[in-house]
């Protein structure tokens, strides 16, 4: 799998930086956040994990999946819980 880092805090960034993960059948999201961390040297760990699917499903903790759900301002309906949601199940080649 390539992840690329498209921005943060307010900028954009080119060329885009990634890194190629292994992805195995029993990894979840969060184990892959975790990855994503560790290999872009992220080291505060106090930030929201989120991922947003092609198909517009996100995928997050359970708190912040029920107050998106509870919400007025978007289309979420449910969010799968990260530590549990198992990226080779959801994602398929050429997912994004």
């Amino acid at each position: 799998m390539t992840v690329e880092l498209l921005g943060g805090r307010g900028e954009q960034l080119w060329p885009w930086p990634g890194r190629i993960f292994a992805v195995g059948p029993s990894h979840t999201f969060m184990d892959l956040a975790n990855a994503i961390n560790d290999a872009f040297s992220r080291w505060d760990r106090s930030h929201l994990s989120m991922f947003t699917l092609g198909d517009g499903g996100v995928i997050t903790d359970e708190e912040t999946g029920a107050e998106m759900a509870a919400s007025s301002g978007g289309p979420v309906t449910t969010a799968l819980d990260i530590a549990v949601a198992k990226v080779a199940r959801i994602l398929g080649p050429g997912s994004e």
